[in-house]
């Protein structure tokens, strides 16, 4: 299977910078995506040969044959298997942890793609596949359901049908896999629609790799996804009438929401690196907020693909930031990431303020958090962690938010948002000792108390 190599252009990257990019860069950063899965894929296969274990590298050789096969005779539906988001999270953590000394039974989930693949395909073929104790998962569908523990599963696919076998188990996948049937669990599929612009996205509440942390939701009753799909076209409502461009690109970028449980903190919405175009947040019936929860994942699933082309840290760099969004110090991976995400909060406040200018809570986040934003860019530039390329790009953000910060804000609000950043300075350092006030920076020693 071919990698392309991918070199974003310098207007892309000031476009990007900005806080922008539109669809176009969505696109560009999703094919960057797309070839690091092709390169965890082929790092897998790798693995599994200098594994010493010759069942294992047999088997994983064979699925990846599969693979590459099927992918140079039906590449469209080849690639959105190797493209969803829980592939990359599966091959990553396998592969580091076959590195660090674990079990390589994980790198025989390789034959689940290929199964996977083997029905989008519409091919013929008979794959052993593994379990997790009595569930197989088909990575972009769903997951059979077995009547007991099986070791070694069977997928049989004659044009695209597909039935999975074990002993005492008989599992037919239906036609259309997103449905529910008898011993099946499908990924339902959820498209909200406003003014012409469309989100459509799987639910994910069944992948073991769907999303690396957080308080994951077991599989949703149906009523219970009507409420989620009804609290999501409200959030799209809002944002495509609002912020049309973010819109544009959340429709690119977010293809997978994983359902959490509320933790109870206020906070509703999580992505993690590995599982790029998923995002997963809490039910929630207010719109606005789950706008904003849209907005801010899709500015760290942009910054995620960027930097796999673009490399912006520094190897080795071990000082750790005070992010005026977070309790705990930062890596600065983590506060380059913070601080992308949070030029796209501010943002997203500026404009709420312009469709209601009466609204003090919209004047009060935006003066909030450009303030914290660009005291961000100005620690990160400090901090000695960035390469060229991170510092070209910080620059690009600041150059935007000392814009930004010119804009007339009311004296209420100015006071309001000033009161909540200094609690949260003092909270934090109450909690881990105070940063060093010209770089914003503590040293690990001093964070570890």
């Amino acid at each position: 299977m071919d990698v392309s190599y991918h070199r974003p252009s310098s207007r892309l990257l000031r476009e990007l910078a900005a806080g922008a990019g539109g669809i176009p860069a969505m696109r560009v950063l999703d094919d960057i995506q797309a070839s690091r899965h092709l390169l965890l894929v082929r790092a897998v296969a790798e693995q599994a040969r200098s594994s010493g274990d010759r069942g294992t590298a047999e088997r994983v050789r064979r699925a990846y044959r599969m693979l590459a096969d099927l992918d140079a005779a039906h590449p469209v539906e080849v690639r959105r298997v190797l493209r969803h988001p829980a592939v990359g999270a599966w091959a990553a953590r396998t592969i580091r942890d076959a590195r660090r000394g674990g079990s390589s039974g994980a790198m025989e989930q390789l034959s689940t793609v290929a199964a996977a693949a083997t029905i989008r395909a519409g091919g013929d073929a008979t794959v052993t596949v593994p379990a997790r104790g009595t569930t197989v998962m088909l990575p972009s569908l769903g997951a059979a359901v077995l009547n007991r523990p099986a070791m070694s599963p069977t997928v049989r696919v004659a044009g695209g049908r597909a039935v999975v076998e074990a002993p005492g188990t008989r599992v037919e996948v239906p036609a259309d896999a997103r449905t529910d049937a008898p011993g099946w669990l499908g990924l339902r599929r959820v498209t909200v629609s406003s003014a012409g612009l469309s989100l459509d996205v799987l639910i994910d509440d069944l992948d073991p790799y769907r999303l690396p942390a957080g308080a994951l939701r077991d599989r949703l009753p149906g009523s219970e996804l009507r409420r989620w799909a009804e609290d999501l076209a409200a959030a799209w409502h809002r944002l495509v009438g609002r912020h049309r461009e973010v819109a544009e690109e959340a429709s690119v970028a977010v293809r997978v929401v994983t359902p959490l449980a509320d933790p109870g903190t206020g906070r509703i919405s999580a992505s993690s690196r590995e599982v790029h175009g998923a995002i997963g947040f809490s039910r929630t019936s207010d719109a606005c907020a789950l706008a904003l929860a849209l907005a801010h994942e899709t500015q760290h699933i942009k910054l995620a693909a960027l930097v796999e082309a673009v490399p912006m840290i520094r190897p080795g760099h071990d000082r750790l930031y005070y992010a005026p969004w977070r309790n705990d110090p930062r890596p600065v991976y983590g506060m380059l990431q913070g601080t992308y995400a949070h030029l796209g909060v501010a943002a997203f406040w500026r404009r709420e303020r312009g469709w209601t200018p009466g609204d003090m809570h919209a004047h009060t986040e935006f003066e909030r958090w450009r303030t914290a934003a660009l005291w961000a860019c100005d620690s990160l530039l400090r901090g000695d962690g960035l390469t060229s390329a991170g510092v070209d790009f910080v620059h690009g953000m600041a150059d935007t938010l000392r814009l930004w910060a010119r804009e007339p804000v009311p004296a209420q609000a100015m006071r309001s948002a000033s009161r909540k950043a200094a609690r949260h300075r003092a909270c934090w350092a109450r909690r881990n000792g105070r940063p060093h006030p010209g770089a914003g920076v503590v040293s690990p020693a001093r964070a570890a108390r």
